[in-house]
């Protein structure tokens, strides 16, 4: 689902009633939603009929201020998220779960998200069990994410220069690919390597 660049100046009303009136079958695998003009997600995000959905992609949806609770969408197992330029916080109503939050998710990509200031975790659930691969890129403002989860295998931390720690979980055992480029400091880089030496 795709708005076009022309309506970006138009009310975004349309935008919100459009989206949520549509009936996603309750099969789809894949879905995709670029220039979204709303500021809010629709409900049938909010709640677990898409049982199917494996692939989900928001894409240049630049005023939606608060992310979805995709965390209860027990199929999906790649979330790939680009310039969400309205979100400055990452927390407990992304998880919303009160189980395990993202029980299938092996790969999640954060890109552009300009005004991004933190990324907690949901206290109350274990989340991504299963997360192989992160990528955080061109959030410039992040200072904290949570520990990362003791299945991934691969990070990439691009255009980043807040962050003061990243951790993996605790007990971890996997061995850890790490691309960084180079605006990261050579202090985080250093606290990177203590905190989790086997990293390679």
């Amino acid at each position: 689902l795709e708005w076009t660049t022309a309506t970006r100046f138009l009310c975004h009303t349309t935008d919100v009633e459009v989206l949520e009136n549509l009936q996603p079958h309750p099969n789809i695998k894949e879905l995709s939603i670029r220039r979204y003009g709303g500021s809010i997600a629709p409900s049938w995000l909010h709640i677990p009929l898409l049982k199917e959905l494996q692939s989900l992609h928001l894409i240049n949806c630049r005023n939606l201020s608060i992310l979805p609770p995709l965390g209860q969408l027990p199929s999906l197992e790649k979330l790939y998220m680009k310039e969400l330029c309205a979100v400055t916080q990452i927390g407990p109503e992304f998880y919303h779960s009160n189980d395990v939050a993202f029980p299938s998710l092996k790969v999640l990509e954060l890109v552009d998200f300009p005004r991004l200031l933190e990324w907690s975790r949901e206290v109350n659930c274990t989340s991504f069990p299963c997360l192989k691969s992160l990528r955080l890129i061109d959030c410039p403002e992040l200072k904290q994410i949570p520990s990362l989860p003791a299945s991934i295998t691969e990070v990439t931390v691009e255009r980043i220069c807040s962050i003061r720690r990243l951790k993996l979980a605790q007990f971890s055992t996997s061995f850890v690919v790490l691309t960084m480029d180079s605006c990261m400091t050579l202090a985080c880089f250093s606290r990177i390597c203590l905190l989790c030496p086997h990293w390679k």
